[in-house]
């Protein structure tokens, strides 16, 4: 069965290449060589590229392969050349395995790939330095002469190992920096699968700061503290952040004072300052003003290729909110002439969106503006606001988008139901649209059929530079409901991503392979239909659905087993179900609940805080199991009206954070959509922080301390980990901040790992800090 399906596999992919071949390249007398012609692989996934020669009558031909082995030509070609990337998959069948890269029917480049990691070892196995640094080697080894190996990341005090890939043996280099940091240090850095551990003595004077924290208001002052200091040789100069300012003890020998200062808070967010002596650390945090807006950082494009039409970026919408005199009146102006407002004043809570003037940007000079859009309240003591803003001008035709296409994985399992198809994308401009769209398969007109549009998420992919224009919504997904595909969804199946930004340039992203096999899904499956994906909503909606079984089950008529969460959390079960829908009973016929598959419920928005949320329904059929449905995010946009305050969780110093007591207690987690299912002890990594795995798009709940039943006031909060900044809580979060329940039902588009703190506060004001890291695994 196994050698079928790959056959067929093979024989789709070759069907589909091969239909891309140029005829030109397929002409006889052309001769393809590569500059290597034979390569080794670890395990594990990887890809190197090699340079692809032939005669400057001929062009480079679209190679053929094994499914495992996926090639790409770069159109950054000379008339003789081209750069050829190559990757693999991840080797899960137990045995080594070889392919063969083709191009036009001639054997280029043969490809082994074995069970084990290419490198073999280290010598020597630990690598030492003194405190003062400096630079020391080591060998690597290898199993085989042209095995690919790489780097996976390095401390901060080994400037820039090298080399970071290689192929066959090498000498590594480590830069060691000095450590003034105290106590010795090690690092246990991988290449290829092994490690090679680094280690460096210790500081010779150990310094310290006290207090370790301070926090200063809005208006700034100024204030001191102690250094001190522990051995030998302890003068020090401090290095001191930009806002602070040194008034004495900058520098000398410990102990002593330092004496800073610190102006006004005209920003809408908590600032934080550090200064390091050594080793030692002073956090300064200086309170937020009353006036919060979102976002507080935008970049902008207006590009003018000649003779053509100009394009920028979109507005951005910017949400205010005073957090003194909720009602409080605003209004915004710019210290640049290409910024517009709409509208320019209000009073909050409220938004506005700040775009581009086309106008005024023409007569800016190419390149990069930097500008700042002030917020003034008569009813703020510390107006003015401030948000920044920059604008890149050219005249000239953007890039093209650039991003990845990461899920369903080139290694992926066989899957069904809904399957996330995700990845990131950004451009200078802005994208104005990414679709999914699949091969025709046999019984359909030859071709490409559109699937469906994918959404972007804001803060959905914070791992994806956040600098460009409109880089937020970086993170992309379509929850494709494989049911609805040819043959019911059983087969194997060919996706595509194209990206296409605002001057009307596409990127094609992908192939992607998925083997679906919905005949032997168990799951209960359907969607959500309203409210669309990505809506905005306001007082009262009626939330609508469907919902099927396999064949031989059923979901109670009665709906007692369709469940609506929101951010995670239970709502309540659907009102009404049974309700004919005859577009999805023509689709699938002849299931239990076809002849009323529709269930809807009425939800009173004013519930909800206004901004983002997400929705899901659980569904439970009559067997027993559980599944997710419908999982999409919607804004909640009720102003006055609203029953419920936005979250206003001051963002906080994540380093202050991580020096609170931990607070010990076990954290248990439970995923999925039955709220009877047993939970789970989350681990601990290294650092003493909780980890917890869930698949994207997966419900989550943690029970940060289940013997804590809340009373007197306590509890908890609730950040998210974005670099130096614990800010609120992400997209489809919600806290019961009494109980210590976290809940989160991430849209698709969110995978990766995110750190989260979750500070309780005890009856007597004491904190102590719960640090706990969610890691997203991709779906098959």
């Amino acid at each position: 069965m196994l050698t079928l399906r790959r056959w067929t596999l093979t024989l789709l992919l070759a069907a589909l290449l091969g239909a891309l071949v140029p005829s030109s390249a397929a002409a006889q007398g052309c001769t393809y060589t590569a500059s290597s012609t034979s390569l080794t692989f670890g395990h594990l996934e990887g890809g190197t590229s090699v340079e692809v020669s032939y005669p400057a009558s001929c062009s480079p031909a679209t190679p053929t392969s094994e499914p495992w082995i996926f090639t790409t030509v770069s159109d950054n070609r000379t008339p003789t050349s081209a750069p050829m990337s190559i990757n693999v998959t991840e080797n899960v069948t137990g045995v080594s395995r070889t392919g063969t890269i083709r191009m036009n029917g001639q054997p280029l480049v043969s490809i082994t790939q074995g069970t084990e990691p290419c490198v073999t070892g280290f010598t020597p196995a630990v690598v030492r330095s003194n405190a003062a640094g400096e630079l020391r080697t080591a060998t690597l080894h290898t199993a085989a002469a042209d095995c690919q190996w790489s780097l996976q990341g390095f401390p901060l005090w080994v400037a820039f190992p090298s080399p970071l890939s290689g192929r066959g043996p090498a000498t590594l280099s480590f830069p060691f920096t000095p450590n003034q940091y105290g106590a010795a240090r090690t690092f246990d850095l991988s290449y290829g699968g092994r490690t090679i551990r680094l280690e460096q003595d210790g500081a010779s004077c150990v310094f310290s700061i006290a207090p370790t924290d301070r926090t200063i208001g809005p208006n700034g002052g100024t204030f001191s503290v102690a250094v001190a200091g522990v051995g030998s040789a302890c003068d020090y100069t401090a290095i001191i952040s930009p806002g602070l300012t040194a008034i004495a003890g900058a520098a000398g020998v410990a102990p002593a004072t330092l004496t800073l200062s610190v102006g006004p808070n005209t920003t809408p967010n908590k600032l934080t300052f550090f200064v390091l002596v050594q080793n030692a650390l002073l956090t300064v945090t200086q309170d937020a003003s009353p006036i919060l807006t979102d976002p507080t950082d935008l970049t902008f494009a207006y590009y003018a290729p000649a003779g053509a039409s100009p394009h920028t970026t979109r507005p951005e919408r910017v949400r205010i909110t005073n957090l003194t005199t909720p009602t409080a009146g605003w209004t915004a102006s710019a210290t640049v002439p290409w910024v517009t407002f709409s509208p320019g004043s209000g009073s909050a809570p409220g938004s506005f969106a700040i775009a581009v003037d086309a106008a005024a940007a023409a007569l800016m000079p190419d390149g990069f503006s930097h500008g700042i859009v002030d917020i003034r309240s008569a009813d703020a003591p510390d107006s003015p606001y401030f948000i920044s803003v920059g604008l890149h001008v050219l005249r000239t035709i953007g890039s093209r988008p650039r991003g990845v296409f990461e899920t369903p994985r080139l290694n992926g399992a066989v899957a069904s139901g809904a399957i996330p198809v995700t990845g990131w994308a950004t451009d200078d401009i802005g994208i104005s649209r990414i679709t999914i769209s699949r091969a025709a398969v046999a019984g359909e007109t030859a071709g490409e059929v559109y699937v469906g549009d994918a959404v972007r998420v804001l803060d959905a992919r914070p791992d994806v530079a956040q600098g460009a224009p409109e880089g937020r919504r970086a993170g992309w997904g379509y929850m494709l409901l494989s049911n609805v595909l040819p043959n019911g969804g059983n087969g194997t199946f060919t996706l595509f991503a194209d990206v296409t930004d605002i001057e009307g340039q596409t990127t094609r992203l992908g192939p992607r392979l998925v083997a679906i096999d919905n005949v032997n899904a168990v799951e209960p499956f359907g969607t959500i239909d309203e409210p669309a994906q990505g809506a905005t909503v306001s007082k009262t909606i009626v939330n609508r659905g469907w919902v099927l079984t396999p064949a031989g089950k059923m979901s109670p008529v009665d709906g007692s087993t369709i469940k609506v969460y929101i951010d995670g959390a239970l709502v309540s079960a659907v009102d009404r179900y049974n309700q004919p829908r005859p577009d999805v009973q023509a689709f699938f016929p002849g299931r239990a609940n076809s002849p009323g598959p529709g269930a809807q419920l009425t939800i009173d928005t004013t519930r909800f805080a206004d901004g983002v949320h997400t929705i899901a329904w659980g569904v439970i059929d009559d067997a027993g199991v559980p599944a997710g449905i419908g999982s999409r995010y919607f804004t909640v946009s009720n102003g006055a009206a609203s029953q419920v305050l936005a979250a206003t969780d001051a963002s906080r110093s994540a380093r202050s954070l991580g020096r609170l007591p931990a607070f010990s207690t076990d954290v248990w987690a439970r995923t999925g959509m039955d709220d009877t299912g047993w939970a789970f002890s989350a681990a601990r990594d290294a650092t003493g922080a909780r980890v917890v795995r869930a698949r994207q798009g997966q419900r989550l709940e943690l029970f940060l301390d289940p013997m804590l039943q809340g009373g007197c006031g306590a509890g908890y909060e609730g950040y998210s980990l974005m670099g130096e900044i614990a800010g609120p809580l992400l997209v489809g979060a919600s806290l019961d901040r009494e109980h210590g329940i976290f809940r989160w039902q991430p849209p698709a588009q969110f995978r990766g790992a995110y750190p989260f703190f979750f500070v309780h506060r005890s009856c007597g004001g004491t904190e102590r800090v719960l640090r706990v890291t969610v890691i997203l695994d991709s779906g098959p």
